[in-house]
């Protein structure tokens, strides 16, 4: 059980920057509109603006990797290459041949799954997350 499910109930906080800076994988939950999506979208922007700070410093120089599972409901999950396809089209095709594998198995890219725990798709076909997302 990780420090904030510890803290003290629902009343209790954390900053965000503390919840994240230590694992190297999170699972983040909530119900509907409590701001996880927003959550990844600030992590996102932030990491391509390398303007983490404190405990985050280190995710500086990170590359961003927005995945949206709903995306490829019924269909087969994409590959490295095609995960950015619809945030930066307009370059995927000019990026260097396996680029962004390398990225996520250099670690320098900050992985971010919006749907994994919502099962929509993926789940009916395979009984793990998809190989990239480990």
């Amino acid at each position: 059980m990780s420090d904030w499910e510890n803290s003290g109930g629902e009343g209790a906080g954390m900053r965000v920057e503390a919840a994240l800076g230590g694992p190297t994988r999170v699972l983040l939950r909530g119900e509907a509109g409590s701001g996880k999506t927003t959550l990844l979208r600030w992590l996102a922007i932030t990491a391509a603006r390398g303007a983490f700070t404190g405990e985050l410093a280190d995710w500086n120089g990170l590359t961003p990797v927005f995945v949206k599972l709903r995306e490829y409901s019924g269909r087969t999950l994409p590959t490295p290459e095609a995960m950015l396809d619809s945030v930066a089209g307009q370059i995927t095709g000019v990026m260097p041949k396996a680029w962004v594998e390398r990225q996520l198995a250099d670690g320098r890219a900050l992985l971010l799954i919006k749907g994994l725990t919502s099962g929509r798709g993926w789940r009916r076909r395979a009984s793990s997350p998809p190989r990239w997302s480990s």
